[in-house]
């Protein structure tokens, strides 16, 4: 599966430059995105890849855990039992080795977030590991950045926040513009179906029925999120 790959390129590199060692990452997984491959260039050449995985595996769930125990206030080792019950974090842990890292910074974000110096470089390192984390943020974050829009736009006022948030996405969207390309138009090409904005559509209004007060934000973060599930593919 992915391992086989991500093992190959592993050891591919582990002697090879940066330059040349991206060419062969670039090739070999066909992704773009530089956040895992920075870490895989760093580890390769000082530990095995078994070894790389496992601390991995132990950074995500460490900061699984400080994050979710701090936001339910509920035990850390509860908190580990429900990770490791997961389905999808043995999906993570096992075979998904990007979007693990990707996840691992997000966690790692989410619990530092009140430390400035260290919240956009962890953000932007979980985007730039996995585009897909773009998605997540920009839908948790889309009413905010609406606000903010519209009172740019009435008021003249501009939001520092808004402004750094501006700053991050076009950075990204440079870094990985091939990615992006790809993504767009080798799904519109190849996949796109008209039955998948029904699949969307129909998810939406169901959910809705479960969602009595905040439904301006929920229609907003799903709107954004489907549109861009139609473009990329889901």
């Amino acid at each position: 599966g992915d391992q086989l790959h991500y093992h190959q390129v592993y050891e591919l590199i582990s002697d090879k430059g940066l330059i040349e060692s991206y060419l062969i990452y670039r090739n070999n997984l066909n992704s773009s995105e530089v956040g895992h491959f920075i870490l895989t260039w760093l580890a390769s050449g000082l530990i095995e890849k078994n070894l790389f995985v496992t601390v991995l595996n132990t950074l995500l769930l460490m900061y699984g855990v400080l994050f979710l125990s701090r936001v339910t206030h509920r035990s850390p080792l509860l908190i580990l039992i429900l990770l490791l019950s997961n389905y999808y974090i043995f999906v993570l842990m096992f075979s998904a080795e990007r979007l693990k890292v990707a996840f691992l910074f997000l966690f790692a974000f989410m619990y530092y977030y009140q430390k400035m110096s260290l919240r956009m470089p962890l953000l932007l390192m979980a985007i730039i590991s996995h585009l897909s984390i773009a998605l997540l943020i920009v839908s948790s974050f889309a009413p905010r950045l609406i606000r903010d829009c519209r009172r740019l736009i009435s008021a003249g006022k501009l939001n520092i926040a808004l402004l750094k948030y501006f700053i991050l996405f076009a950075f990204v969207a440079v870094v990985l513009f091939d990615q992006i390309y790809n993504k767009i138009f080798g799904y519109l090409l190849e996949y796109f179906d008209v039955f998948n904005i029904l699949k969307i559509t129909a998810l939406t209004v169901f959910i809705a029925f479960f969602v009595r007060n905040q439904r301006p934000t929920y229609f907003l973060v799903m709107f954004v999120l489907g549109v861009v599930a139609i473009i990329i593919g889901d």
